[in-house]
């Protein structure tokens, strides 16, 4: 019979003392139990040998799987115990500076300071713990470590000096503001301002003016128009139907003086068609992927822009992350928008005509100078991909939605964010502001348009609008006396903007309502769809 071998579970290391060898055991051991063991071993009931061979069996995956855990665990305590010993900067500038070193968003939605601050110390425990440190992060946290040292005495000091004679002192709020790139933002603000200085007290003196009127010959006044619209649209119907694209049409807009419509489809052209025949005009080529917003210019009409190369008319976004500057007399773009990192979901013209903003996939809006095609501000603060936008008509405001569900209007002067938009419990996919400018509409995937008043800054009203999600929303652009409403249940909706009554429905389509919009004369509607085609609605009598 051989020797028997030592089994052991593990990695364990063999010592004398657990071989327990005779001639140790002998030595170490006396008397009786040493001649005990001595007749033991000769009688053969112990079998010692001096030569013992150790095998050690490997560990099963589950144990070794619950070692790792376990490190893992041991280690991220660590960190944690590391982390709140990481002196972060209180200065909000420096925070976000560090963040943007690290490559983090300098804001989240609704994010305070001290919010902020604490969420570069979990970010830098977060690469402590991943073992994702490179050269680049410990000089981040040196820099850090270095301009924190003696930051807990003096906020201590601080703290004592101001229970003695200032406690009574409140905090001041901080406001964080994007730094300035260029003076073309500055000149930009100035401009807005001084245009929505005299717009709005010319609104004013006007409206002063309609005060001092007969009240019941105004009153008279507004019904006949209001009337005259109603008669229209509850005897609307498709004049024209055409087939715009051989794949869907993304966005479809009335130039400023209603002689023409421009398409943008998923094929990545741009389309201008004849707002009376349906005729196509002029087709646009540029884009590299699917156009998934046009605008026009608020002033300048495709009918006078055939002798001016370098007047813009239109512009597009698409997916391709590019937004074009279009001519009539033109077939290549005047120029092309770029600096966004994902794709582009609208744009829209400022009143001005010398701005345009494009919203987009990458968290962000901006705002472009059309004249020499360069971005004047790039403005965060969205959570979530952010999709709609419009401009007040006074010039002064821009609302943007993202695909969270929330809102937020704009101070343009100024860059402030002014007022959230919280409400919707899905994705916002359409905005307009109606001609009064303190009423915006919002349309959404929960299937409901929300009217916000910016006097009350709240929802003044839910509509419960389609059985599926909202995809167009547009006030009558003179009286606003109509809101339309778009949506994949292939329906096309007219509220009444004095009690938010549904005043018809517009049927025809087959398949999504993709976007549709109001003529300038407001008695005209064009819409177009997944089914490849715009249409154009009016009184069943004018064709």
């Amino acid at each position: 019979m051989g020797e028997r071998k030592g089994i052991y579970f593990g990695a364990i290391s063999a010592s004398a003392g657990d071989m327990m060898p005779s001639s140790v055991r002998s030595a170490s051991s006396g008397g009786r139990m040493a001649s005990n063991l001595e007749a033991a071993i000769r009688a053969g009931n112990v079998n010692v040998s001096d030569n013992v061979e150790t095998e050690v069996l490997q560990l099963s995956e589950s144990s070794r799987a619950a070692q790792e855990k376990h490190a893992q665990l041991l280690r991220r305590i660590e960190a944690e115990k590391r982390a709140r010993n990481i002196a972060v900067p209180t200065s909000v500038e420096e925070v976000i500076r560090r963040l943007r070193q690290l490559g983090e968003p300098i804001t989240l939605f609704g994010e305070r300071p001290a919010d902020r601050r604490e969420r570069l110390r979990e970010i830098l425990s977060r690469l402590e713990l991943e073992a994702e440190e490179t050269g680049f992060v410990h000089q981040v946290l040196a820099d850090i470590q270095k301009q924190g040292v003696g930051a807990p005495e003096e906020e201590a000091a601080a703290g004592e000096q101001g229970a003695a004679g200032q406690a009574t002192k409140p905090q001041e709020d901080q406001l964080f503001y994007v730094p300035i790139k260029s003076d073309g933002l500055k000149n930009a603000r100035a401009t807005i301002f001084a245009h929505t200085t005299s717009t709005v007290g010319a609104r004013l003196k006007r409206e002063r003016q309609e005060k001092q009127m007969d009240v019941e010959e105004q009153a008279r006044t507004m019904d006949r128009h209001a009337a005259e619209l109603y008669a229209t649209v509850l005897r609307m119907a498709n004049v024209a139907s055409q087939n715009g694209d051989v794949r869907p049409l993304a966005s479809v807009r009335y130039s400023a003086d209603g002689a023409h419509v421009a398409t943008g489809s998923w094929s990545s052209l741009v389309k201008v068609w004849d707002a009376n025949t349906a005729a196509e005009v002029k087709v646009f080529r540029g884009h590299e992927d699917r156009v998934t917003g046009v605008a026009w210019h608020p002033s300048n009409t495709f009918s006078e822009m055939t002798d001016g190369a370098d007047s813009v008319c239109l512009c597009s976004g698409s997916a391709d992350g590019t937004a074009r500057l279009w001519s009539a007399a033109r077939n290549e773009p005047l120029a092309v928008l770029k600096g966004h990192k994902a794709r582009l979901s609208k744009v829209a013209f400022h009143p001005l005509g010398k701005y345009v903003g494009t919203t987009s996939f990458d968290h962000t809006w901006r705002l472009w100078d059309v004249t020499t095609a360069q971005e004047l501000l790039l403005q965060e603060g969205h959570y979530k991909e952010v999709y709609a936008i419009a401009f007040q008509r006074d010039g002064a405001l821009a609302a943007t939605g993202d695909l969270n569900g929330n809102g937020r209007v704009w101070d343009l002067r100024s860059g402030k964010a002014i007022l959230p938009l919280q409400g919707h419990s899905k994705q916002i996919l359409s905005m307009d502001f109606a001609a009064n400018g303190v009423q915006l509409a919002s349309g959404s995937d929960d299937r409901s348009v929300r009217i916000w008043d910016l006097r009350q800054q709240k929802c003044s009203y839910v509509i419960p609008a389609h059985s599926n999600l909202v995809s167009d929303v547009r006030f009558s652009p003179g009286s606003s006396e109509l809101l339309l409403s778009a949506s994949y249940d292939s329906t096309i909706k007219l509220w009444r903007t004095r009690d938010w009554k549904l005043m018809t429905t517009l049927r025809g389509h087959d398949g999504k309502v993709m976007s549709a919009d109001f003529a300038p004369d407001e008695k005209h509607i064009v819409s177009c769809g997944f089914d490849r085609t715009f249409k154009l609605w009016a009184h069943e009598n004018e064709f």
